[in-house]
């Protein structure tokens, strides 16, 4: 049941636009053009730009969504990226972002960041020192009550009953046919359980809570709270400065209450999207302002970047990490997508989905995800074509370049018999390029990172 009674259209349904372009030539230009795009704020920014008018600022968020689709951002998935200026919302750190010089675009109902100083510096500072992120667009749900454990028994795959007080863990919101409505996090917190939804998903997954919430009493808190994540292998030296580092659970997935940073009650998780160590922070929604400027000022000796979408997309395709609309979908099973490792069969509860999803581990899924590394020039995109001795296998899910890797690489959803071959390729605009697979994920962390120099 919904605790908190009807809310006042707090979901606003996603209203993608699709980039149209008759001809190369056409995309060529849009290419030229993409770094002034990319300069517009969208408002006045730190240096007193000249404020600009509200069609004109929805005509540029507009051009740079259809760029970043076709040449830089392809895994940001279309139907997500929002150009509509009277539906899209703010975070509570709109104004930090905008102060920093953030180059924003609507992505999932709201202005996000898609880069600051660049996607591909960023992205190096997050593997090398750290990066701060915004991503209190994430959903954010509570469930207590004498029912919620036995809720989330029947509404996740994985082993929720099992789930330590102040641990957290990945699992799946799976429909009766075993294909994923949502991938969250799940954590247990005192006596209640707090849910992490994809922003794209909100609307979606409250929707399937309301409909199986049995005795739970369930309430969105997305709006009252913030989330910002610190990541990289420097984020414990930020902390330390400000006093909070010795709390940090050692453990990933580990959940901690009751913090203070800079007379702001916090609590944090060592949770990320990135493939580096980190932790994700919750906040009052008033108190984000304040909490991000603290975090980026104790950063400053450290190499801390605000960090946008961007880099957010490069870093989780490096290690590897699902994507849901591409390694996952109300059509792809966690098991096609090769996370059985958060699929809990053999739990005693049964959960939406686990009829099919036992019949698909007994006689073997008919698709499974590869990661491939590309061997000629080129850039994997989402729909790409995988063959094998010249005939179609599978499709990329997600692909692009990894900057740390200096490569181009690509995940692909692909017939379960070829699974084990080695030599595919992709085709690339009509061209048939050469593709090892590889084992995902394609990068690790490593124990001695590169020094990077603290902001001047």
């Amino acid at each position: 049941m919904n605790c908190a009674g009807e809310a006042d259209n707090v979901f606003a349904e996603p209203k993608g636009k699709d980039a149209i372009f008759k001809s190369l030539r056409q995309k060529d230009r849009a290419r030229t053009g993409l770094c002034k795009a990319a300069s517009y704020g969208g408002t006045e920014g730190a240096r007193g730009r000249t404020r600009i008018s509200q069609v004109e600022k929805q005509r540029q968020a507009s051009v740079l969504a259809c760029l970043l689709r076709l040449f830089l951002l392809p895994d940001l998935d279309i139907n997500e990226v929002e150009t509509s200026m009277d539906e899209t919302k703010r975070t509570p750190l709109y104004e930090a972002h905008l102060k920093l010089g953030g180059k924003m675009m609507a992505f999932a109902g709201y202005w996000l960041p898609v880069q600051y100083s660049g996607i591909i510096e960023e992205h190096h500072a997050v593997r090398n020192a750290c990066g701060l992120f915004d991503v209190s667009h994430m959903g954010r749900f509570i469930i207590e009550g004498d029912g919620a454990a036995g809720t989330l028994e029947w509404l996740c795959t994985n082993d929720i009953a099992s789930l330590p007080e102040g641990a957290a863990c990945y699992t799946f919101l799976c429909n009766a046919s075993g294909g994923v409505i949502d991938d969250i996090l799940v954590y247990k917190l005192h006596g209640k359980y707090m849910l992490v939804v994809n922003a794209a998903n909100r609307e979606k997954a409250w929707r399937h809570l309301m409909d199986n919430a049995g005795g739970a009493c369930i309430r969105d808190s997305s709006d009252e709270t913030a989330q910002i994540a610190l990541q990289g292998p420097g984020f414990l030296k930020v902390l330390d400065k400000l006093g909070v580092g010795i709390n940090v659970p050692a453990k990933r997935y580990r959940y901690a209450g009751g913090l203070r940073i800079a007379g702001l009650d916090i609590e944090l998780s060592t949770t990320g999207y990135t493939g580096e160590e980190g932790v994700e922070i919750f906040c009052r929604a008033g108190d984000a302002a304040a909490l991000y400027d603290a975090l980026y000022d104790a950063g400053a000796d450290f190499g801390l970047r605000p960090c946008g979408l961007g880099c957010r997309d490069t870093l989780r395709m490096e290690a590897a990490m699902p994507l849901y609309g591409h390694e996952l979908g109300e059509d792809i099973s966690p098991l096609e997508a090769g996370l059985h490792t958060f699929v809990k069969l053999d739990k005693t509860a049964d959960f939406i989905g686990k009829q099919a999803l036992l019949e698909q581990e007994e006689k073997g899924v008919p698709r499974t995800r590869i990661g491939l590394k590309l061997l000629d020039r080129g850039i994997p995109r989402q729909g790409c074509g995988v063959l094998f001795k010249g005939n179609r296998t599978g499709t990329v899910t997600s692909g692009g370049f990894c900057p740390t890797l200096g490569g181009s690489y690509a995940m692909a959803l692909i017939d379960s018999r070829y699974a084990e071959k080695d030599v595919f390729k992709i085709v690339i605009r009509d061209r048939a390029l050469p593709a090892q697979r590889v084992d995902m994920p394609f990068y690790k962390r490593s124990k001695q990172p590169k020094q990077i120099k603290g902001r001047n």
